[in-house]
């Protein structure tokens, strides 16, 4: 917008009077608004785009990490009872499988069997809690396999089918 100013010199005192031209320029303030609003509006959507995909990545990060140390877990177990190890307590455990336990290791003193079968109860217990998956042991001859698998949502946005299976398999010698 312009202005003009002019100064009335008639009276005994100084008079500013403000003309203002609106010529062509009416409106275009506001446009200029609306314009900075679509832009700030994209760019909002475009940073909560952002944030729900990171929500969905250290989701899935943490499933990966509790996967790990899942498996760590049962082999920490393993190597605390050589004597179940031994006696092929963990030789194979079916994928999920939840033994009953009749002794609750932590207050009582277990045999190694009933340690085995306690370890291997609060592991697939904890597996299918925190990840709701399984946990599955198996044996060859030289060679013990601790595998987990549980469900992770997918961020394939061309997928028709929401989640993926996902695996974690360790393996090591006897």
């Amino acid at each position: 917008m312009t202005a003009a100013w002019f100064a009335n010199e008639s009276a005994t005192m100084k008079t500013l009077r403000v003309y203002y031209s609106t010529g062509s320029q009416a409106g275009f303030t506001l446009l200029e608004v609306l314009v900075a609003l679509l832009v700030l509006s994209i760019g909002l959507l475009g940073l909560a785009a952002l944030q729900t995909l990171s929500l969905k990545f250290n989701h899935q990060s943490y499933g990966r990490t509790q996967a790990v140390i899942r498996a760590s877990d049962m082999l920490d177990r393993i190597r605390a009872n050589p004597l179940g190890k031994k006696a092929g307590a963990y030789d194979f455990v079916a994928a999920g499988s939840i033994p009953a336990i009749s002794t609750d290791c932590t207050t009582a003193v277990c045999n190694s069997t009933e340690l085995a079968t306690y370890d291997i109860n609060k592991w697939n217990t904890d597996n299918a809690n925190l990840l709701n998956g399984t946990g599955a042991i198996t044996t060859s001859a030289s060679v013990r396999t601790i595998t987990i698998a549980w469900k992770e949502t997918s961020t394939d946005k061309n997928s028709t089918d929401s989640s993926v299976d996902m695996s974690l398999t360790v393996e090591g010698p006897l």
